[in-house]
């Protein structure tokens, strides 16, 4: 796992196996991230015996240069295809320091085409197959002894998963990647290397996985959604009139719940809440004289905690939403869904989980979030599948209108079920995903997996590469030192919010030309 947070999307997994008798050892790349809560502690306290973790290698050898360029470029390459064309953002974080005036060249040049770019990926996984696995890795991995290897989320730009893959599949152990969330296999990097096993939702994931990582159709496996089983299941812990007052809401009226979003997603959103709240005001009656809670995202919350809406009749709840794993903190999540009439939000998961709840979900395609939202593969899933799960306003105006509708029919949604059970649990929505990804696991675990073997082209361009790669080494050192001593730039967020972010020419079709 990259980060300890991860344990959060696997936690009823890594339960339920080591219920079922399996040893299981966490191998952490880094420390805890803010927002990101860890279920390690509780994990291991539960199973003592048949959970352990500690720190996971990484590679940081002559080799690590050239292979983490090769790797960066290829996962940048796929943003220049005529699939990603609204997708601006995406590109401009895929350009990785200090590549950005290479990857820029290419964009611009005739390998951004179609052709182009298939000649460039195809010599840059040669290029991987080149690079020799890590000894150091291989090491820590026979240490272990493990009967098979599972990486997650893998897709990180320049991660230390690829290389832990590529070690594992060499001493031809399982391998296997599980895609941890619903929008990892369309925004950041690719699957560099082929697992034995790709365990994603659904069958829109698996399609992703096929078209955008190459992998074989035989190995990738839909086993639902296991992170939103414990939302089938759970039930209200407060009646309305007590989550209302804890709340700071008004028990006798409806009340619409706005879920905030990433920082990635939308960096300072306070402004356009203020905007929302303003129009929804100016609506008609029930929505007009509605409760309105405003719940911060947990990696986003520090711009709530000095802002006052009470002149607007709303609330900002809770004011410091720590992402924890407790009962209590889900339970609190878990009523402020269940209470609510409808759920609004820009793009974010809680649109999911309010699906499964049956609420009705809506979203606004402002041009502040455009590029947030149509500029992103994962929010159209929102749009499209099973005839959308979002109510999709082009205005505030059109928003405040179906808010109202809806305040007034009331009821449960069944867009929302319709979606939950294309999305969340494609094998049937009685079915907890769950244990059809423990089986999944445990399948792989009585494949015989092949070591991978480097052709002998490959071994013979070893030593001339390696060479530039050391010299790439050096020169990398020197850059990032002279990096170091440069004045800060700008903060790119907070100027996000006020300009249109430039995009990068995209693959062209025959014919035609982009300008940058």
């Amino acid at each position: 796992m990259t980060h300890p947070g991860f344990t959060r999307n696997f936690e009823s997994t890594l339960a339920l196996l080591a219920e079922r008798g399996h040893q299981i050892h966490l191998a952490l790349d880094g420390p805890p991230q803010v927002g990101k809560p860890s279920a390690v502690d509780g994990l291991t306290s539960c199973y003592p015996a048949r959970i352990a973790h500690g720190p996971a290698p990484e590679r940081d050898d002559a080799w690590s240069p050239l292979a983490n360029a090769a790797r960066a470029t290829r996962s940048y390459l796929r943003y220049l295809h005529p699939r990603y064309r609204r997708a601006t953002r995406l590109r401009e974080r895929a350009v990785v320091w200090p590549l950005g005036p290479v990857l820029n060249a290419i964009a611009a040049s005739p390998l951004g085409g179609r052709r182009g770019l298939a000649v460039l990926d195809t010599l840059l996984r040669g290029l991987e197959q080149i690079v020799p696995s890590s000894p150091e890795i291989e090491r820590f991995i026979r240490e272990v002894r493990p009967d098979a290897v599972l990486l997650t989320p893998v897709v990180d730009f320049n991660t230390a998963q690829t290389d832990q893959l590529k070690s594992a599949r060499a001493l031809g152990i399982p391998t296997g990647v599980c895609v941890a969330s619903w929008d990892n296999l369309t925004n950041k990097g690719l699957i560099q290397i082929r697992p034995d096993l790709v365990t994603v939702w659904n069958e829109h994931q698996r399609r992703e996985a096929i078209e955008l990582h190459r992998v074989p159709p035989e190995r990738v496996v839909a086993t639902g959604a296991q992170i939103f089983d414990e939302w089938f299941v759970r039930r209200p812990t407060t009646t309305r009139e007590q989550f209302c007052e804890r709340a700071g809401l008004p028990a006798d009226r409806p009340f619409v719940l706005y879920t905030c979003s990433s920082q990635w997603i939308a960096p300072y959103e306070v402004p356009f809440a203020r905007r929302w709240l303003s129009a929804v005001r100016a609506g008609p009656e029930p929505l007009a004289s509605a409760g309105l809670l405003i719940r911060p995202h947990p990696q986003n919350a520090d711009q709530w905690r000095d802002v006052d809406l009470s002149a607007d009749g709303a609330a900002v709840w809770p004011r410091d939403p720590s992402a924890r794993v407790d009962d209590g903190s889900k339970a609190d999540f878990f009523d402020s869904l269940y209470h609510s009439a409808a759920v609004v939000g820009i793009n974010t998961s809680a649109l999911i989980e309010a699906a499964i709840v049956g609420r009705p979900v809506f979203t606004v395609l402002d041009e502040e979030y455009r590029t947030s939202q149509d500029g992103t593969l994962h929010f159209r899933y929102l749009v499209e599948v099973s005839g959308g799960l979002l109510r999709v306003a082009r205005s505030l105006a059109e928003h405040v209108e179906q808010l109202g509708t809806v305040l007034v029919e009331g009821g449960h949604d069944e867009r929302a079920r319709a979606f939950v059970t294309s999305f969340v649990r494609p094998h049937g929505i009685e079915r907890p995903a769950t244990p059809i990804l423990a089986n999944a696991i445990e399948g792989l675990l009585a494949t015989p997996a092949p070591v991978d073997r480097t052709p002998g082209w490959a071994r013979a361009a070893r030593l001339p590469l390696f060479g530039l790669s050391v010299a790439a080494r050096a020169t990398w050192g020197a850059l990032k030192g002279r990096a170091t001593r440069r004045p800060p730039p700008p903060d790119r967020c907070a100027a996000r919010t006020s300009a249109a972010p430039t995009s990068l020419p995209l693959a062209r079709e025959r014919g035609s030309r982009c300008c940058q």
